[in-house]
């Protein structure tokens, strides 16, 4: 088993599904939008939507989201090529 840790690439995002928090995502570029029933997040390769109740954001540093409230739903989507990501 190789035991060297390996850093993981710097354009990744990270998802913590978290039941009684919410979500934290790691890695975003930007929060598109939180209402109290949808949220969607957009990292480098995926826009993120989470649908819920009394759904809230906190944005902690320049990359860090996290999305309190009840979730129901978590979902990717992939980022189109050559839509605005340069």
């Amino acid at each position: 088993m190789d035991s060297v840790k390996r850093k993981p690439p710097t354009d990744a995002a990270y998802i913590v599904i978290e039941p009684s928090k919410g979500v934290r995502i790691e890695g975003c570029r930007q929060l598109l939008e939180c209402s109290e029933v949808l949220a969607r997040v957009k990292t480098k390769q995926y826009t993120i939507e989470i649908l819920g109740s009394g759904l809230h954001a906190d944005v902690y540093g320049s990359d860090t989201v996290e999305i309190g409230g009840s979730v129901l739903s978590v979902s990717l989507e992939i980022n189109r090529k050559g839509g605005g990501e340069r």
